[in-house]
């Protein structure tokens, strides 16, 4: 992740942040900057995946 970070110039902790949550929003700028170190076009790095659940707390609020 660090040479991925000085490469892409992208902070070592929003690399971090990507890798341990899918769900991490960045900008299509960081995106790309992240694409281009890799040596990938940019659509190689989006997966499909089901969107997180929203549910409503049970009378306990548990989700």
């Amino acid at each position: 992740m660090g040479k991925l970070s000085r490469v892409a110039d992208v902070p070592y902790n929003t690399i971090r942040s990507i890798y341990r949550d899918p769900f991490y929003s960045i900008t299509t700028i960081t995106f790309g900057w992240l694409a281009d170190a890799l040596g990938v076009d940019a659509s190689e790095l989006v997966e499909s995946a089901p969107a997180p659940s929203h549910s409503a707390p049970d009378d306990e609020g548990n989700l």
